[in-house]
């Protein structure tokens, strides 16, 4: 019995160093895609299809036929007020901007590219079906080279009239900006041209707060409150809605229970016994893995936590199955049934790993990272 409780006890420390690794993201850690396939399909067979193709089609007709070479002649005397702006074509856009730089930026939304016209350090773009959807524009910061305007930060007027300039030009604008905390301020507005461009899917699917048609822009400042960067999106506000918020709460909550109850079994399994208390104890942790699991299924995540709730579940069912493991191998002592409650342990906290990763990725992607 002794040489089993040994066998036992050295899977538990390897088990034990699998469980210990934080399931937090570096901070450091670059964002991924958090919309699926499945969102995207879904998206295509609502309201949102129709309305983005034909607006597309219309976009890219009407920017053909006006050409705008500046940000602010197309704020003068725009024939489509989305053009070179939220909602027109990739082709309106880069008649002001430019070509791209790169097209790598997708990583956040799908189809990111990046412009580096004069007067910014860069300008990032998200397309949706070659529409614009989010732009974020960061001020230069390097030393001034002898250019017309200086290099540097923006004054929060000059920020607000930047981000006018993206805003649709028939854009209905609130007050003075809000400040979000965090050193952020927020003025949101309304564009009428925006209702049919974007559907209601395609808002839920960027996690876009508020009616269809609704923009915002968020300022975002230095130590001295001067604007270093401005990003103008869909929706009223940046951040997550009050679904969303709930989900987001209970998935965290549930994983940090289940977690500590991980971490506890591996304490245990540091130093067996051959008692029932010690077995008792080991049981009830197993019970809870199984409890958890249930109570994982019976959440339903908003549509753009698909991908976020999908890793989540993977992890809480091979934690479960690991429990069946253990609680068979002690039934019957049983070396490969313990083995393999290891390798389901390592996969588990690879895969809460991989769901706290997607959950930040998401929160970077609307600004609240």
């Amino acid at each position: 019995m002794r040489q089993w409780l040994v066998r036992w006890a050295a899977v538990a420390v390897m088990t034990l160093l699998t469980l210990l690794a934080p399931t937090a993201l570096p901070a450091a850690q670059q964002p991924r895609p958090t919309a699926t396939a499945t969102a995207e399909a879904t998206a295509e067979a609502t309201e949102d299809a129709t309305a983005l193709a034909t607006d597309a089609a219309t976009a890219d007709a009407t920017a053909d036929a006006t050409a705008e070479t500046s940000v602010e002649a197309t704020a003068a005397a725009p024939t489509n007020p989305l053009a070179g702006r939220l909602g027109g074509s990739r082709a309106s856009f880069e008649r002001v901007y430019g070509q791209p730089a790169s097209d790598t930026l997708g990583a956040v939304l799908p189809f990111g590219v990046e412009y580096r016209p004069d007067g910014y350090d860069t300008v990032g773009v998200f397309f949706h079906k070659r529409l614009v959807l989010a732009v974020r524009l960061s001020a230069d910061l390097a030393p001034a080279r002898g250019e017309i305007g200086a290099a540097g930060p923006w004054s929060v007027a000059e920020a607000r009239r930047i981000a006018d300039q993206l805003f649709p030009a028939d854009t209905v604008l609130g007050d003075e900006p809000i400040d979000a905390g965090a050193d952020r301020l927020v003025s949101r507005g309304h564009s009428r041209a925006l209702e049919s461009t974007f559907g209601r899917a395609t808002y839920q699917q960027y996690g876009a707060v508020g009616d269809r048609g609704d923009v915002h822009a968020v300022l975002i400042l230095d130590a001295a409150g001067r604007v270093v960067a401005i990003e103008v999106r869909l929706g009223t506000a940046e951040g997550f809605a009050a679904d969303e918020r709930r989900y987001v709460a209970e998935v965290e909550e549930r994983a940090r229970l289940l977690n500590a109850s991980v971490r506890r079994v591996g304490v245990l399994y540091t130093a067996p016994r051959a008692d029932a208390a010690w077995e008792n104890a080991v049981r009830a942790e197993l019970v809870y893995w199984r409890l958890a699991d249930d109570a994982l299924r019976g959440i339903v995540p908003p549509p753009a936590f698909t991908d976020v709730h999908a890793r989540y579940r993977e992890g809480f069912v091979l934690y479960r199955a690991a429990a069946d493991d253990l609680g068979a191998a002690l039934d019957l002592p049983d070396a490969d049934r313990l083995d393999r409650a290891a390798e389901k342990l390592r996969a588990a906290a690879d895969r809460l790993d991989g769901a706290a990763r997607a959950l930040t990725d998401l929160r970077t992607a609307r600004g609240t990272g």
